[in-house]
């Protein structure tokens, strides 16, 4: 069932906050499924919200004939997208430090930093290993080989962004299973 937004875009732009209000309140259902599908429902409320604000802010610059929903839609899901990017960047270079190898060779002699040091690489050895395919294979070629995302791309005949997606996603799955586990 499509929405008949327009008049109310139209008030919008011209400054009124209840037609502000009226768009957000007809379409946050849907712009929360769009963008809970890229990122979780916390992080895509925010993104929803700061979406919002930024229509508010740029109103007076906004094309008047339009479809609103499609419009509004797209900006979400991009703005998520783009949230999401921005924080696997974060993630990855949170977990910069994490490679198998550190964890196989520790630094201390102690026994138990040995056992501590040996679980834990066993514990991300089987997360990665429950990567799917092309996920593992990106991470591991990238934190154990070394390799840039360019050569994993050419390496892999895929994009250098779908390297970068790749990624991100890894870290995305180790962070959440550390912190499951408590690790982090």
């Amino acid at each position: 069932m499509k929405l008949q937004l327009e008049p109310f875009w139209r008030s919008f732009i011209n400054d009124d906050e209840r037609a502000f209000k009226e768009i957000y309140e007809k379409l946050n259902h849907k712009l929360l499924r769009v963008a809970s599908s890229i990122l979780p429902q916390a992080d895509a409320e925010d993104v929803i919200n700061l979406s919002f604000i930024k229509l508010w802010t740029k109103r007076k610059e906004l094309p008047l004939d339009i479809n609103v929903e499609a419009y509004i839609t797209k900006t979400v899901k991009n703005n998520s997208i783009n949230y999401y990017q921005k924080n696997a960047r974060k993630n990855n270079e949170q977990f910069s430090h994490v490679s198998l190898e550190e964890h196989q060779h520790p630094t201390s002699n102690s026994t138990e930093d040995i056992v501590i040091n040996n679980e834990f690489a066993l514990i991300l050895e089987n997360m990665i290993g429950s990567m799917p395919e092309m996920r593992r294979k990106v991470f591991t070629l990238n934190r154990n080989e070394g390799k840039s995302y360019k050569l994993i791309a050419e390496e892999l005949n895929i994009s250098v962004k779908t390297v970068e997606n790749h990624m991100g996603l890894a870290i995305a799955q180790l962070r959440k299973e550390l912190i499951k586990q408590k690790y982090l």
